[in-house]
């Protein structure tokens, strides 16, 4: 066992735990310490009281994909030094704390990483340039709400990531000669810099349109499931419009916090499903990210941010917008929210390959279902 809090050593047969697949979670007014088991994959940690440090031997974890630990207001002291070794590390939420420090460089090794939420704690200094490397994959950052002295990514962010990589999706269709159509709109091909700008990346799949007449392109279908637009997949016609659903799915990921496939369901149809237009946040909240809960207050234009994704995501390319018309509206969305859109917003794979028939069209979305034979790396 690995005791994850510096404090008191907590007994497996102490009050208040439950095992929930192989992970501990506290049930009960919590003891006050931890222990885990070294395969833990998901320690699920929030808002329950704990107190005390995070323990260096949190590096034995090495199995450990998820950590949240958001709300824990008496956990205190400096992130250990070692984080950066738990190489299988995808989401780390530490908001609402009390861990004060430098975060350690070593956490840019993380090249597994995704989501990484360290906002309103005590934390001080840089944070640090490997964060934003090529070689990283973050899709959602939080910091705001600490003492850092060099530049934060701010809640409002995910509206500056959306302009970023969508003024590059626009040039690609729009300025580029020939046209060029990405084939593969994914959140870990829109790279952030040091300087928190969205870059699209990996043209490894994209096709030049080499016709102006011509409103598509007849290839064989390859993409990422999940982003893979159902009427190409259908048809084996490649339209600009094809970007445009990659990049709407994009966008609700960044609402969600979330892979657009997740235990069998589909962001796509989860929104569409539970939206209510009629009540606050389209009573979304059950699948937002925390942190865009929190800052809804202050998140004008959130209604037209949906609508915009979902108008993305519409099955027939006829009936979503053009990459150029995205990039107008998301700029009245951010002046809405009070945002300068021409300040820092400068835009500089798994693969799937074959088939036919609807990939998102069963009532119940599930992944194992019964898509045609083809070739498919999972999310």
């Amino acid at each position: 066992m690995v005791q994850l809090l510096d404090y008191k050593p907590l007994s497996l047969d102490g009050p208040g735990l439950q095992r929930v697949g192989k992970a501990l979670i506290l049930v009960e007014p919590p003891p006050i310490g931890l222990e885990l088991h070294v395969t833990t994959i998901t320690a699920s940690l929030a808002n329950l009281n704990l107190e005390g440090q995070l323990s260096e031997d949190i590096t034995l974890l090495d199995e450990l994909q998820n950590l949240d630990l958001t709300g824990n207001r008496k956990l205190s002291g400096p992130i250990p030094q070692k984080i950066g070794e738990l190489k299988k590390l995808k989401n780390l939420h530490i908001m609402g704390c009390s861990f004060s420090g430098l975060i350690p460089d070593s956490i840019g090794s993380l090249e597994q990483l995704t989501y990484l939420h360290f906002g309103n704690n005590k934390l001080t200094g840089d944070i640090p340039k490997e964060l934003f490397s090529s070689k990283m994959n973050l899709i959602h950052v939080l910091f705001d709400g600490n003492e850092f002295t060099g530049p934060v990514p701010d809640t409002i962010g995910l509206l500056r990531i959306a302009l970023g990589s969508g003024k590059g999706i626009a040039y690609l269709h729009e300025l580029a000669d020939p046209p060029i159509i990405h084939r593969d709109i994914k959140s870990n091909n829109i790279l952030l810099d040091e300087n928190l700008t969205a870059k699209v990346a990996d043209f490894g799949l994209s096709k030049l349109v080499g016709d102006p007449e011509k409103t598509h392109v007849t290839t064989q279908v390859k993409g990422t499931m999940g982003y893979l637009d159902p009427e190409y997949y259908m048809t084996n016609q490649l339209t600009e419009k094809s970007d445009v659903y990659g990049y709407g799915v994009v966008m609700l990921e960044l609402l969600t916090g979330k892979s657009p496939i997740e235990r069998g369901k589909y962001v796509v149809r989860e929104v569409k499903t539970k939206m209510n237009k009629s009540r606050s946040l389209y009573d979304l909240q059950e699948l937002l990210d925390t942190t865009i809960i929190a800052s809804s207050s202050n998140l004008k234009g959130f209604e037209k941010y949906v609508d915009l994704a979902l108008r993305c995501v519409e099955e027939e390319g006829v009936n979503r917008p053009s990459m150029g018309e995205v990039v107008k509206e998301i700029e009245n969305i951010m002046q809405l929210a009070g945002l300068n859109p021409n300040v820092d917003s400068a835009s500089s794979s798994r693969t799937y390959e074959g088939a036919s028939g609807n990939p998102y069209g069963k009532d119940s979305f599930d992944y194992s279902a019964n898509f045609p034979d083809s070739k498919v790396e999972p999310q």
